[in-house]
């Protein structure tokens, strides 16, 4: 397992190779989902204001699983 060099940002830290890994499989299983949501946006039977509300809750789960 190697250490990826952090950005020359303050507060970025090493990231090894299995959380890199890791970060990249949740970000392809939110793509997937995400994509899915599209598909519902064209659906008539589908209240838009829930779809969105929950893409929405979605994409910041996402993002705190990644960012943890």
């Amino acid at each position: 397992m190697t250490d990826r060099e952090p950005l020359p940002v303050p507060g970025y830290t090493k990231q090894s190779d299995e959380t890199i890994a890791k970060v990249k499989a949740f970000k392809e299983a939110e793509e997937r989902l995400l994509r899915a949501l599209d598909d519902m946006k064209t659906a008539p039977d589908i209240e838009q204001r829930w779809l969105a509300i929950g893409r929405t809750s979605l994409e910041q789960s996402f993002m705190a699983i990644n960012r943890s």
